[in-house]
């Protein structure tokens, strides 16, 4: 299975779960964020957690994930050098 194919399956059911749950949090969660902000803004919160997953796993990928390409590869294929 590829990697796009495995990131899909494990964020596409999470997304509609995150993004009813934390819609609208002032009314929802009155306790917590019951700011005007919330309150102008009720799609906030559910994006802002979307994004921070994101960079978290793009972090983790960059940090964790070992290049597969093999050398040979970039010897059939060299990058182009642009001259000025």
């Amino acid at each position: 299975m590829s990697l796009i194919a495995s990131i899909l399956l494990t964020t596409q059911p999470d997304s509609p779960l995150i993004g009813g749950t934390f819609s609208n949090p002032a009314n929802a969660f009155p306790k917590l964020f019951n700011y005007d902000f919330f309150r102008a803004y009720p799609y906030f919160l559910p994006g802002c957690i979307a994004a921070v997953t994101s960079v978290i796993g793009a972090i983790f990928g960059y940090v964790f994930l070992e290049e597969v390409g093999s050398p040979s590869l970039t010897a059939q294929f060299p990058r182009a050098h642009l001259s000025p």
